[in-house]
Parts: structure tokens; C-alpha cells; sequence
């Protein structure tokens, strides 16, 4: 052991550590890295250089954490600096050793160590087997328990060993018996929460050696047992899974381990067996498909995130991933990937299917813990005869949408969504498959692309809808032709010269006939605008966008389709139509090559004057 020629370094006072503690609480937890099962790396986050590890960084209760350090060097003084460490901030006297712990330690803390020259320093602390599993640990180190680091106080103005060093070390305490979930890429996650027929995978140690042990579920024997080896641990994969049989009742329940030496309870809940399903297993060529998922909770109790794949094999594509809520329940629209026709497999897969490396936070690993339910699959027929929907033009805000389909069972009730919301009174289906419909779309949603989505009894279709704002209402008219004028303001002096008569407002004057777009060989296309008898010039600007979503893209994107541009527009005593030039994109150019037409919302913006949108159709 290392000793210091001029005496022990202490802490000033209990009440200076605890003022540093405080004040250090949240740069701890900015300078520490995850705790997990192995070594667990804690950095200083004030910029001393020294680290702590902690082996294993989760501690059985009663069992022992091996604890070393670097970078505790000496700053200026002589000597060796000395470690003080507290559990939780407490001064509760763990068990402590090693070849650099210092015997007899003084006051202030109630475990010490000191580092060597190199700033090194080594040893063991023991977890007291009545410490809970779980800690005073807030934020993202909730429930952990810590070790307060704490070294380079002073004795005196004049001598010091480090730099002042404060911050925590988290670990967290288990029991002699974990349960959690193994996932298909060998993930193991700690949990409490289990589906109905669901594996619940045990981990343990420091067991009974060589022994059985009984598990039981609210006092029912479950299984064989699992077995321990000769060292007390719980012997791997698949001794060590017991299945919660499939007809307990969801809520909560107790699992029991008991080795004849050491019982342990665990509370967990048990949630009812994860379901998917097909509002319409009969979809045509590209069509939109309605599916809904129940019990995807996690083993870590929380809304899971589930796949859903079309096609057959592994290199069936995702189509959607659907984040489920609390209860473990979530919907979605998805569309049939193109070229898919006849009999399909459609599959509901959890975790790792919507896992990305730019998501880490989701655990791809964490399934519900279920037994001979698989993926939940099921079959998609996709012919040209089944259900389908039109809508007729687009749908204003506070309106509604005409709806018209075709290929329904004769007589079914349908009920409408849009975006997933119920609207509107049950549609009633004719004898010959067909109906048409109007579909109440509130004030309250956003101009641009929705979905509309009409089901019934194992059967449904979808389509999109572009929404637009309401055209305002024109002036009063007052009988003769003519509309009502607005009261002029008087002026406040009289003018000393004449003033020229107040031209029209380009935004009422002038309006768009075209009624699609044509594109040439040249990529070009043409607008015609239409404007009444004015006396002077107007300059309007023409611009336009699209929302489109390409083949294997998952979201959507806004395009310009056609270059942006202004142009003048001549004054004249008759009405003057002006045929308008315009450049077609790049993005409008390569999207033209792969689709035959495109919708395109198209704004015209006269100066001086209030812009206005309309929705167009652009072909090749």
C-alpha cells in the first residue's frame, strides 16, 4: 500500500463535501457513459482526465463490484491523492479492500483508496445483499445507484494532491435471479412485462450450486425448474426459459424462484397475446391496405414498434412500421408495393424489422415475449376486381369530399375515415357493388394530400384527397350586374391636382382557364391566364410545387415542378388571354419518365395584388 510521507489528504469538512456534491450533481450526469451488465467506464465530466471503472456494472445484491481508477495524479504538493468514495452520497460503511485501499480510513467518507504514482489506483467494494434493486438515480439514470468520487480536497491552504475532483460513478443492483427477454439477434433485455404464452428468459447467479430451481407463477409450479451449475449460475439457453402458461389472465402477477437456500420474488404483468389484423385482405394492383395491432408491449412495459412487411421471404419489403401505444395497440394505411399481384403474405414482425442505426433508443431486441406466435401472418389477395374509391376534384376545408367506388359486397354498410378520424353517416352500398358518397372533411384540417379510407366487413378500399382552402366569397351584387363598391375614405385635404382613377386589383382581374398541364418534347408546358379590360400593366409570378413519393421512398416529397418565373401582363380595353411559357424541372423531367401525370398545386401571385392556388394536372 502507498502512503503519503506528509500525512492524509482529507476532505475539508462533511459540510464543504456536501456543498461540492450538490453543486456537482449535474455535470456527473453529462460526464457519464450507460451502465450496463459489464465494465462500465465513468469519466470525469470536469476535465481532471480521471476515470472510474466499475466490473460488472450491474452488481448482484451481496455481491462484489471491482472498482480501478486513472488519471488521479498529483497536481502540486507532495504525496500520493487519496480516493474517498460514498454509496448513494451516504455514510453507510460497505466492505471494501484491495491492494490500494487504505486501512483504517479517516473521517468524511467510509471508503478510501489511494492512487500510485502513475495515478492509478485498484480495488473491490462489496454490495450489502439488503441493498433495493432500486436507486435515488434521476433522468437517464433513473433507479441506478452511485458511488460519489471524490478527491483533491485541501488540508491546508498549501497542500493539495489533485485538482478538486467530484462526480458519480452509477451501477445498478439486481437479484440473484433476472428475468427478462432473449431476442432473435441475441439481445437479452430485463423486463417484467410478458404476453400471454410468452418465454420469460432467467438469468442468475450466485445460486445454490448445482441445484435446481423451482420457478413458480402466483404459487403454481412452472415447468422442471432450471438448473444452476457448479458455481451457482443459471445454466444458458433453453434450460433457462419458462413459458407463462397462455390462459392466465392478463394483469399483475409474482414469480417465485426458490434454489432450497436463497427464495426470490419478482413481481411482473401479463398482457394478452398480440393480434394483427386486415380491415381488407382483397386490395387491387397498388391499393391501399387498413391494418390494426393490439399487445405489442415490450418486455420494459412500453408501446413496441411493429413491421409490416408484404411479400414473401426475407426480402419481403417494410411497407410501414407502426409505433404502438402504451397499451400496446396502433393502426396504419399501407400501400402494396408495385408489381405484387395474386396471393400475398403480409407479416407483423417486432423490433428489429423498423430498428435503424439513426434510432438507437428503440431496443430492436425487446419482442414481446410470446411462444408459437411468430410474425402473425396472414394473407393478401391483390386482383384488379377488388373494392376501390375515386374522389371527384379536390375537397375544400369546412366542406366535403365526392366519394364514388366500385367492387363492394352488394348491400354492405361502409363507414369513412379521413386520416384515420370517423366522418360522416354509414355509406350504403348498391346492389351492383357501387355507391357515391359525400365525406365531410372539417375546417380544421390542413390544406394538401390526405387519406380517405371507406371499410366495412372484411372489406375496404383507399384513396388520397387533396384538400384546399375556401374560395373567398365575392362582393354583394346589387341587381344591375354590378357589384356593390366599398365606401371610398375621404381625403383629408383636398388634392391640387387631379389623381388618376385606381386600377383594379390584379388578384380579382386575373385567372387561370388551363385545366391541366401538357408537357413538350422540349420540356416545356403551357399556362393560359385570363384577364378583363384594365388600363395598366400587371406583373404576376407563377410558381409550384407537388408532394409526391417515389418507389422505395418511405415518406413523401415536395417537389418544384416547374421553374418559378414572372411575366407581364399588357392592359387593353378587352379582355386579354395571355399563354404563358413555362420550364419544366429537372425533378419534373425525371418524375414525367416514371409516371404518366401528377398532380401539381400551382400559385399565381400578381403584384400588388393577393396570390391565389390551383390544383393541376401535369402529363408527359
Amino acid at each position: 500500500m502507498q502512503t503519503d510521507p506528509r500525512g492524509p489528504i482529507r476532505l475539508r469538512s462533511p459540510l464543504l463535501a456536501t456543498v461540492v456534491v450538490a453543486m456537482s450533481f449535474f455535470l456527473s450526469l453529462l460526464g457519464a457513459t450507460a451502465a450496463h451488465a459489464g465494465p462500465a467506464v465513468w469519466t470525469d465530466p470536469g476535465g481532471s482526465g480521471a476515470k472510474i471503472t466499475l466490473d460488472p456494472g450491474d452488481v448482484v445484491a451481496g455481491g462484489r463490484v471491482a472498482i480501478s481508477g486513472t488519471g488521479f495524479v498529483r497536481d502540486t504538493g507532495v504525496g500520493f491523492p487519496w480516493i474517498a468514495i460514498k454509496p448513494d452520497d451516504e455514510d453507510d460503511l460497505w466492505a471494501y479492500g484491495g491492494t490500494d485501499a487504505i486501512d483504517g480510513a479517516p473521517g468524511d467518507a467510509p471508503i478510501w483508496f489511494q492512487a500510485k504514482a502513475d495515478g492509478t489506483f485498484s480495488g473491490w467494494i462489496d454490495v450489502p445483499a439488503d441493498t433495493p434493486t432500486t436507486g435515488l438515480g434521476a433522468g437517464a439514470y433513473a433507479g441506478k445507484h452511485w458511488f460519489r468520487i471524490l478527491s483533491g480536497a485541501f488540508s491546508s491552504d498549501t497542500l493539495s494532491a489533485t485538482r478538486p475532483i467530484t462526480y458519480q460513478a452509477y451501477f445498478g443492483v439486481t437479484q440473484k435471479v433476472q428475468v427478462g427477454s432473449l431476442g432473435p439477434t441475441g439481445v437479452y433485455r430485463t423486463g417484467t412485462h410478458y404476453s400471454q404464452g410468452g418465454l420469460v428468459t432467467l438469468r442468475g447467479s450466485q445460486l445454490a450450486p448445482s441445484a435446481t430451481v423451482a420457478v413458480e407463477l402466483d404459487g403454481t409450479t412452472l415447468g422442471a425448474g432450471v438448473p444452476t451449475d457448479a458455481a451457482g449460475a443459471i445454466v444458458a439457453l433453453p434450460a433457462s426459459q419458462v413459458t407463462i402458461p397462455p390462459a392466465t389472465t392478463p394483469g399483475a402477477h409474482a414469480l417465485t424462484f426458490s434454489d432450497g437456500v436463497n427464495t426470490i420474488t419478482t413481481p411482473i404483468v401479463v398482457h394478452a397475446a398480440p393480434t394483427a389484423t386486415v380491415t381488407n385482405a382483397l386490395v387491387r394492383p397498388g391499393g391501399l391496405v387498413d391494418v390494426s395491432v393490439t399487445g405489442f408491449v415490450g418486455v420494459a412495459g412500453t408501446g413496441q414498434k411493429v413491421g409490416v412487411l408484404i411479400g414473401s421471404g426475407q426480402a419481403a419489403p417494410t411497407v410501414a412500421c407502426i409505433q404502438a401505444d402504451g397499451t400496446g395497440a396502433g393502426r396504419a394505411t399501407v400501400r402494396v408495393p408495385d408489381g405484387q399481384t395474386g396471393s400475398q403474405p403480409i407479416r407483423f414482425p417486432a423490433g428489429a424489422k423498423c430498428q435503424t442505426p439513426a434510432d438507437p433508443g428503440f431496443a430492436a431486441d425487446d419482442l414481446p415475449a410470446r411462444a408459437a406466435v411468430g410474425s402473425l401472418a396472414q394473407t393478401l389477395t391483390v386482383d384488379a376486381s377488388a373494392p376501390a374509391i375515386t374522389v371527384t376534384g379536390n375537397a375544400v376545408r369546412g366542406s366535403t369530399a365526392q366519394v364514388s367506388g366500385e367492387g363492394f359486397p352488394a348491400g354492405a354498410s361502409l363507414n369513412a375515415t379521413l386520416d384515420g378520424t370517423a366522418t360522416g353517416s354509414p355509406i350504403a352500398v348498391g346492389a351492383d357493388g357501387r355507391f357515391s358518397a359525400t365525406v365531410p372533411v372539417a375546417s380544421s384540417v390542413a390544406a394538401g394530400e390526405h387519406l380517405i379510407f371507406v371499410s366495412g366487413t372484411s372489406t375496404g378500399a383507399g384513396t388520397t384527397v387533396q384538400v384546399v382552402d375556401p374560395t373567398p366569397d365575392p362582393p354583394p351584387n346589387t341587381g344591375d350586374g354590378q357589384t356593390t363598391p366599398t365606401t371610398p375614405t375621404q381625403p383629408t385635404t383636398t388634392p391640387t391636382t387631379p389623381t388618376d382613377p385606381p386600377k383594379p386589383a390584379p388578384s380579382r382581374a386575373t385567372k387561370l382557364s388551363s385545366k391541366s398541364l401538357k408537357a413538350t418534347k422540349k420540356g416545356r408546358v403551357s399556362l393560359t391566364m385570363v384577364r378583363p379590360s384594365v388600363a395598366g400593366k400587371a406583373a404576376v409570378s407563377v410558381t409550384s410545387r407537388s408532394k409526391v413519393r417515389l418507389k422505395g421512398a418511405k415518406k413523401a416529397k415536395v417537389l418544384t415542378l416547374v421553374k418559378s418565373a414572372t411575366f407581364s401582363l399588357k392592359a387593353g380595353t378587352a379582355k386579354q388571354t395571355s399563354v404563358l411559357s413555362l420550364k419544366l424541372t429537372a425533378d419534373a423531367r425525371a418524375l414525367l419518365k416514371r409516371v404518366a401525370s401528377v398532380k401539381v398545386v400551382v400559385r399565381v401571385a400578381p403584384k400588388g395584388g393577393k396570390a391565389f392556388t390551383t390544383t393541376l394536372v401535369l402529363r408527359g
